[in-house]
């Protein structure tokens, strides 16, 4: 089964681009330009991972991040932006932990988070637990 990626920003030529790319390199992508919508997909969806953008309209990526941490606590996320140094990612931060990939977006390093993310998440479901 293909894996399905979630993708939410307000930009609609960057979430056309990471659709394409991540399509391509033969994930299944949803998308949505909103939290909210993204959100309300994620919900109805079984995604397998998040990737965000951190400065959206009505609802943030912080926000964001807090409520999938509390739906959705194993699902992870690579927040893709162009703030790396802003207050919103250090209000991300305490939800971490996630990936990131800096605007604007290299195709290989977005294939690699995504590959680095998913190796990663594979590797805590085979840990014992204790």
């Amino acid at each position: 089964k293909k894996a399905t990626l979630m993708v939410i920003d307000d930009d609609n030529d960057i979430r056309k681009l990471i659709h394409r790319c991540l399509e391509g390199a033969g994930y299944q992508v949803l998308s949505a330009p909103d939290g909210a919508q993204g959100l309300l997909d994620i919900q109805n969806s079984e995604v397998d991972l998040l990737l965000l953008d951190l400065d959206l309209p009505r609802m943030n990526g912080p926000a964001i991040i807090a409520e999938v941490r509390r739906t959705h606590p194993q699902l992870p996320i690579i927040l893709v932006t162009g703030c790396q140094d802003s207050d919103l990612m250090l209000q991300a931060y305490r939800h971490g932990p996630f990936m990131l990939v800096p605007k604007p977006i290299d195709r290989e390093t977005l294939l690699a988070a995504v590959r680095l993310t998913f190796e990663g998440s594979l590797n805590q479901k085979k840990r014992p637990q204790r």
